[in-house]
């Protein structure tokens, strides 16, 4: 699954071939057939490269006298052209120096090994601020990830042993040397696992974070292109916590300050557009509506200058952009998971007398061995607070009162990835019922 559905997805690859090389296009669908993180990245170029065809010329990966080529190259009568980088920035900066998820993975896996669950289980990590006020970073109180199975190994030895032994009893350990602070307590009356440590994702430093460092990188490569012109870049988010956040408070730097920090010494990049994925919901609608939103920063210290003009011409871009279906940190988790798949309806359905609707895809599934029955009768039966399987108890109501199919029609999506299909019952049959 992607930010968007796969069929948009596919929509726009059609439709990109029209100004793309044969080459270009078929790298695009190699790379996001390949299905790893960076096709998060792929999926960001294609449809912004789709939504700037709309306003106005686009070519891309353009060769000039240097030694890389911009992503895009655009030319418009309404403005002057200009050249720009796509990327898509992530919190894994953050993650590689606080290996919070792989410690609690790896305690997981400590425990399971004795057939314990980490349910009750309370982890309370501290932390420390490196480095000086203006140009600081938070960083848990962990081990080295290298180290991380080993230390548990050692420390929770005893605890692990103590829980097996007398389950209903409380437990805590507190360790507090070189730079480790960790607390880990057992409470058997507790249903689920508590995780408590600090926001290791916030940025404290104006240079020290995914955002300056990939706009860093970027203003060098275009640099490189020896594109005499006005550049940009394109910074999407591929889970990103900072971006389009409101930080406030003591020591921590927004997305607008650290943009505007990199543009107090670079005359290189004209422009910045920040793509980020928003979400509207309504009083009394229990969907949310997501919308992609553009936020547009330009360089009064840029040797090519932009114009308002300029902005409001590239904001119209929004009104391409296709619809987003799920968010970068659901699409990042969903790409280990879910290959070469989209967002189905499996779950949802509605009925009515002799009439039900439910998911084509499901069907599909359930009929070739790929959905066992029993997954599909188990799954259908929590989503009902009466514990029965609607859907089952639907077809077999029709079995029993002898009505037979009258007819199945399909509503197609275009724009989702799946369809519903209606399975629609006549009145009684004697094929498979007495006779009258």
């Amino acid at each position: 699954m992607s930010i968007f559905p796969r069929r948009v997805i596919q929509r726009i690859l059609n439709e990109n071939r029209d100004f793309l090389s044969p080459e270009q296009a078929d790298n695009h669908v190699k790379k996001l057939n390949f299905q790893s993180n960076d096709s998060l990245d792929t999926i960001w170029e294609v449809v912004i490269l789709n939504a700037l065809s709309k306003i106005g010329q686009v070519s891309h990966e353009k060769e000039y006298d240097g030694s890389s080529k911009p992503d895009i190259y655009f030319k418009s009568k309404y403005i002057e052209p200009f050249v720009a980088d796509i990327t898509s920035i992530s919190d894994d900066f953050y993650e590689k120096e606080n290996p919070i998820n792989y410690f609690r993975e790896s305690l997981n896996t400590f425990f399971k090994s004795y057939g314990l669950t980490l349910k009750g289980i309370n982890i309370d990590v501290d932390h420390i601020m490196v480095g000086d006020y203006g140009d600081t970073k938070l960083k848990l109180a962990l081990p080295e990830k290298k180290d991380i199975p080993q230390f548990i190994k050692k420390e929770f030895f005893t605890l692990r042993e103590s829980i097996k032994n007398n389950p209903n009893k409380e437990y805590k350990i507190e360790i507090n040397k070189d730079e480790i602070k960790i607390s880990i307590s057992f409470n058997p009356k507790e249903k689920y696992t508590v995780e408590n440590h600090a926001s290791y994702k916030t940025p404290y430093s104006l240079t020290k974070n995914p955002l300056y460092n990939s706009l860093k990188k970027k203003s060098k490569q275009l640099r490189n292109s020896k594109y005499e012109g006005i550049m940009g870049v394109f910074i999407c988010d591929g889970e990103c916590n900072l971006i389009n956040n409101n930080l406030n408070g003591a020591n921590k730097f927004s997305q607008s300050d650290i943009i505007q920090e990199i543009f107090r010494n670079n005359t290189t990049l004209s422009f910045v557009i920040v793509l980020s994925l928003e979400e509207k919901r309504n009083l009394f609608d229990l969907k949310s509506t997501k919308f992609l939103k553009g936020e547009f920063y330009s360089n009064s210290k840029a040797k090519f200058k932009v114009t308002q003009t300029f902005c409001d011409e590239l904001k119209k871009i929004e009104n391409f952009f296709p619809i987003p279906e799920t968010t970068p940190v659901n699409a990042r988790s969903n790409l280990q998971h879910q290959k070469q798949k989209g967002l189905s309806y499996y779950g949802g359905f509605s009925m009515k007398n002799s009439e039900l609707k439910i998911s084509s895809r499901m069907v599909t599934e359930l009929f070739a061995g790929i959905l066992s029955f029993e997954k599909f009768d188990s799954d259908h039966k929590k989503m009902t607070k009466e514990g029965n399987n609607k859907i089952k108890d639907f077809f077999l109501r029709q079995f029993r009162e002898g009505r037979v199919i009258e007819t199945i029609s399909v509503e197609k999506c275009q724009d989702k990835d799946d369809d519903w299909i209606t399975f629609n019952y006549g009145f009684r049959d004697a094929s498979i019922s007495e006779y009258k």
